[in-house]
């Protein structure tokens, strides 16, 4: 019998070949393995073990969109030692695609807060490492649904987090991060209450975007810019 991590590494790499039908091959032969919970196991020992950048990737993409459904089944021990092992593969993950995609896995896996995640955030955002700050703000950014809906009432917390580094010198692409996380939850707090405890950072946030003149980042502050101007609420 075929050894499972090897095949599996092998149908996602056929999802990287520029051939359609080898794709769509890799597709209806990973359809009915995927349905079984052990696989996730399986995917993550590729994301650990492989020396392909590309399949590592790929298992990274697989797994956020199937996690989600087997995570619920799961009991609270093993969720929250997926939650730390997930964690702390981000935080370690030197191959920026590789970590993107755990980046989003994370996201799916803390759909409410929890301590672990709430200590992870606190500790990245004042963290020495430029890079390990800026991955808080990068998880807050793929986070930005999740905790716009469930996570109303760590609004000051936010706002701490936040004001660390868009009210002082501060890294680059770690300020680049902030300012497109912040403007996506205040897009999404736009009619909200909470908007009240997080628009007096607004001006942190366009003079930052100002003094780096990066396209993305002006481009976020003006989709915020935008849903305030026809925002009703009293708090700003």
């Amino acid at each position: 019998m075929a050894d499972p991590v090897q095949h599996v590494a092998s149908l996602l790499s056929g999802l990287t070949q520029p051939d359609t039908e080898t794709i769509r091959h890799a597709e209806a032969q990973l359809k009915p393995i995927l349905k079984d919970p052990s696989c996730m196991q399986v995917l993550w020992q590729i994301i650990e073990g492989s020396n392909d950048v590309a399949v590592r990737q790929v298992a990274a993409i697989v797994l956020r969109k199937r996690i989600s459904g087997h995570f619920a089944q799961w009991n609270a021990g093993d969720q929250q030692a997926w939650q730390q092992r997930v964690l702390q593969a981000v935080l370690h993950e030197q191959v920026r695609p590789v970590k993107t995609g755990l980046i989003a896995v994370a996201a799916m896996l803390f759909t409410t807060p929890n301590p672990i995640i709430l200590q992870f955030l606190e500790q990245t955002a004042n963290n020495p490492d430029p890079k390990t700050r800026e991955l808080c703000f990068l998880l807050l950014k793929e986070m930005t649904e999740s905790i716009g809906t469930h996570w109303k009432e760590h609004v000051h917390a936010l706002f701490h987090l936040f004001s660390g580094v868009l009210q002082k010198p501060e890294d680059g692409a770690v300020q680049k991060a902030a300012v497109t996380a912040l403007g996506q939850l205040l897009s999404f707090w736009c009619e909200d209450a909470e908007l009240q405890v997080i628009s007096p950072l607004l001006p942190n946030l366009l003079q930052v975007s100002a003094h780096h003149n990066d396209e993305d980042v002006l481009r976020s502050v003006l989709d915020v810019l935008y849903d305030l101007a026809y925002s009703t609420s009293t708090g700003l």
